[in-house]
């Protein structure tokens, strides 16, 4: 065995040599000395001492750690943590960890559970989320995002790729998508919604400010916008397409449900409605023709003249317009008592025309008791009667009308036996106007 030396010194200094200074107590080295190691020396404790530092220590080159490092206290770092292998925080899911200044990953970023920020989230790479995303907010992604599970956002949602989201989407601010937007369930935005390529929506889609797309618009639920759209691509939906303001297409709308738009829509391809509701004027550009079929229903209660004869305005139609058909179902028959055997007053004549010709689309038909209902009157395309000079020529062809001036198309109605159309106590009959609206 090697010799064991007891040494106090001021300064200890250990020089390559191949004995061991063992201290039966402690060795204590004063804060007024040093100790000092050369490379090809080792201080080691033996498993039942320790290694015990009470003040402050500090390492000039590296520290190897071949065991674990156990800190009871506080991590401080001041210049970069750098592990070469795989880092995992905590042991437990209640385990909580803090960050308070950047994170930045050059890769991707995966969360099995739910994300929350508070600021903004900045993605350089692919985001991949399978619980719920939910920022206050701002988040940019430049490349492609993918949730599986719900996203709820306070601020804006920049995505440079494609989207993704099989879950829920809820945006406060705008949605900005410069690829394809996929969206399985609804989304809701409460801005603005820009998107370069295709957004397609298995559920609905609420907006609430405006909405620009150069793609294709997909969605199989409904489409409420609360200020307008702008559609470069396609629009196909299956549900229902309802917009405040105004809604201008590019290219072609198809809709399986209703459209009910506030403002103009304007629509450079085809058009194909089953139900299309426009407060102002519907645009057809690049040559194409778009057949708009009104409904109007008038009731016995819509009259209050005490007059035999009394006319009701339908719509007005601008100069430039072509009417191409007028009929009407008789609903209710016509009459002022709702006895089956009275006579007196029961005969009743309906006409559609203009202020030029009353008689001038439709010449007068019954609607009173004696016609069975429900009926269709006015069926020029069977060659019924009722028919007019406006879409019928003297040799029994069919033309169409078209405004050199503007018109209010009316329907008159006309009451016998010594009656008053105020004495009306039953009656509904709804009219079909098919007109080409003037470019």
């Amino acid at each position: 065995m090697a010799s064991r030396r007891f040494i106090n010194a001021r300064r200890l200094k250990f020089i390559n040599t191949s004995g061991e200074i063992e201290g039966k107590g402690s060795i204590e080295i004063k804060p007024t000395t040093s100790l000092i190691l050369h490379p090809t020396t080792d201080l080691v404790a033996s498993p039942e001492g320790s290694f015990i530092i009470r003040t402050t220590a500090s390492f000039d080159s590296d520290v190897t750690v071949c065991g674990n490092l156990n800190i009871l206290g506080s991590l401080i770092v001041t210049g970069s943590a750098i592990h070469h292998g795989d880092n995992i925080f905590g042991d437990a899911p209640t385990d909580y960890h803090t960050f308070w200044g950047s994170i930045l990953a050059s890769g991707n970023i995966s969360a099995r559970g739910n994300a929350s920020i508070e600021g903004d989230l900045w993605t350089k790479g692919n985001a991949s989320i399978d619980g719920t995303l939910d920022v206050s907010g701002n988040t940019v992604l430049n490349a492609s995002a993918h949730i599986k599970n719900n996203a709820s956002l306070d601020g804006n949602l920049a995505v440079a790729g494609a989207l993704w989201n099989k879950g829920n989407a809820s945006l406060d601010g705008t949605l900005d998508v410069s690829g394809n937007a996929v969206l399985n369930a609804s989304v809701h935005v409460k801005n603005n919604a820009s998107l370069d390529g295709t957004l397609s929506v298995a559920g609905a889609l609420w907006n609430k400010g405006n909405a620009s797309l150069d793609g294709t618009l997909d969605v199989s639920g409904a489409v409420t916008h609360l200020s307008s759209l702008w559609n470069k691509g396609n629009a196909s939906l299956d549900g229902t397409l309802d917009v405040n303001g105004n809604a201008v297409l590019n290219a072609s709308l198809h809709t399986k449900g209703n459209a009910s738009i506030d403002g103009k829509m304007t629509v450079v391809g085809n058009s194909n409605f089953q139900n299309a509701s426009v407060e102002e004027r519907f645009e057809m550009l690049g040559g194409g023709n778009a057949v708009m079929r009104r409904k109007v229903t008038v009731n016995y209660s819509d009259f209050s003249a005490a007059a035999a004869v009394e006319s009701y305005k339908l719509y007005l139609a601008s100069m430039g317009d072509t009417i191409i058909d007028i009929t009407a179902k008789l609903v209710t028959k016509f009459k002022y008592n709702i006895a089956p055997a009275t006579v007196l007053g029961s005969i009743y004549k309906v006409s559609v025309g203009d202020m030029s010709n009353l008689f001038g689309y439709n010449a007068s038909t019954l609607c009173g008791s004696s016609v069975t209902t429900p009926s269709i009157l006015f069926a020029t395309q069977t060659g019924l009667g009722g028919k007019g000079a406006y879409l019928w020529n003297a040799s029994g062809c069919r033309i169409s009308k078209v405004l050199t001036a503007n018109a209010s198309i009316e329907a008159n109605f006309n009451a016998s036996g010594g009656t008053f159309l105020a004495s009306l106590t039953q009656g509904k009959i709804n009219f079909y106007i098919d007109s080409i609206q003037n470019p």
